[in-house]
């Protein structure tokens, strides 16, 4: 899938093209019509001689970035986990080995912002008329507080469109109808009506393969990114064989909260035109993965294409452009964002704080999964925004 990290955010402020294909062409095909459209008008434009500088882009090159980035051992880099935070750093060493100079904050390689992470508690109680343990599917919501109740459940029809006054703990079926994120907000919203109504917690009658128990365990190993809770009630997972409970007593510890650094990284290479090095040409590409999910077998998403691939072609870009004793006429920002599946959090906190200004970056070519071609497309480049500005026409 092409994610659109800046057109989403920013619309025609900033144009954005995005492109997908195979690796090393896609590096070689990119850095040529950069430097064809940006070295000096001297040289004929028709048939400009190949750039020094690409030699830097092997495949041993390639191969050997996107093996260590992809590698089980960081994780799949979930955003704020420790592998992403060694993925971040192993970025801005390659910026610096190559040459470029920090266009981050103070003076470095990263771009920071703090973030709020939530983590839903991982051990919590609840037994069936306080005598028999049941055994909870998992758990979707907790409150800022310890939440203790003991008392009876009262079964709800959650598809109501009004629940009147509500007590203590209910419990009903509720399907999502969408999957991942959509799927927790339908639940913020339901919840939100239920507290109002008066319920104190939720039960909902599910099932191990379902799409609430896959959510409850993503939610149990990986933080939220956001300071807002799913729910401000707790919400409990329970099968449909547990479904005739009347009463409960339930000991729910409260959401974990903490405020969490997350960095973007960047830098530069100056352009050589005094007037055009004002402006920019953004390369872009998001450092994080799904990380690792709670289940049997191989557990981590090792998001070699997603977007390990894309990392991996802004690395070498930036490699082959600090090695040409040409340098483009204006100047080149090579940035990895965090947060990009978690709803693109890395890039829309570059536009809120830019450290290059957002109305002199050119063009932002964002490469997001060139790691195997298209079925019947072979070589072929897909690109999203090129109509945005004249880049296309080149």
């Amino acid at each position: 899938m092409i994610t659109s990290s800046f057109a989403r955010i920013v619309n025609n402020s900033l144009r954005t093209t995005h492109v997908r294909f195979e690796i090393i062409p896609s590096c070689v095909a990119i850095g040529f019509v950069i430097w064809a459209s940006t070295v000096a008008v001297s040289q004929e434009r028709s048939n400009p001689p190949f750039p020094v500088g690409s030699e830097l882009i092997t495949e041993a090159k390639v191969q050997g970035t996107i093996s260590f980035l992809a590698s089980d051992e960081l994780g799949g880099r979930g955003t704020g986990s420790p592998e992403f935070k060694i993925a971040a750093s192993y970025v801005a060493s390659r910026f610096s080995g190559a040459g470029l100079l920090p266009a981050g904050d103070n003076d470095t390689y990263y771009h920071e912002t703090t973030k709020w992470q939530t983590l839903l508690p991982d051990i919590f109680t609840i037994t069936d008329d306080g005598k028999n343990q049941l055994n909870p599917l998992g758990l979707l919501g907790a409150g800022e507080q310890r939440f203790q109740y003991s008392g009876p459940v009262a079964e709800v029809d959650l598809s109501a469109t009004e629940f009147g006054v509500l007590q203590g703990t209910v419990l009903g079926k509720f399907e999502p109808q969408a999957t991942g994120n959509r799927a927790l907000s339908q639940l913020t919203r339901l919840t939100q009506r239920l507290e109002a109504a008066g319920a104190k917690a939720l039960i909902i009658i599910t099932n191990k393969d379902s799409e609430w128990k896959s959510l409850a365990d993503q939610l149990r190993t990986k933080p939220r990114m956001e300071a807002q809770n799913i729910s401000k009630i707790p919400v409990v997972l329970v099968d449909v064989e547990q479904s005739k409970i009347t009463s409960v007593a339930m000991d729910i510890p409260a959401i974990l909260s903490r405020e969490q650094p997350m960095r973007n990284v960047i830098g530069k290479i100056p352009g050589s035109d005094p007037e055009l090095s004002q402006e920019a040409i953004l390369f872009s590409a998001h450092l994080d993965h799904l990380g690792t999910l709670n289940h049997e077998g191989d557990n981590i998403y090792n998001g070699a294409d997603d977007d390990a691939s894309g990392v991996t072609a802004v690395l070498t870009l930036a490699d082959a452009f600090a090695a040409m004793s040409t340098k483009p006429k204006r100047s080149l920002l090579f940035m990895t964002f965090w947060g990009e599946e978690s709803g693109l959090l890395g890039s829309k906190a570059f536009v809120g704080r830019p450290t290059w200004p957002i109305d002199k970056i050119a063009a932002n070519i964002n490469i997001e999964m060139i790691g195997r071609p298209e079925d019947g497309a072979r070589g072929k480049i897909w690109m999203t925004g090129w109509n945005e500005s004249n880049l296309g026409q080149l």
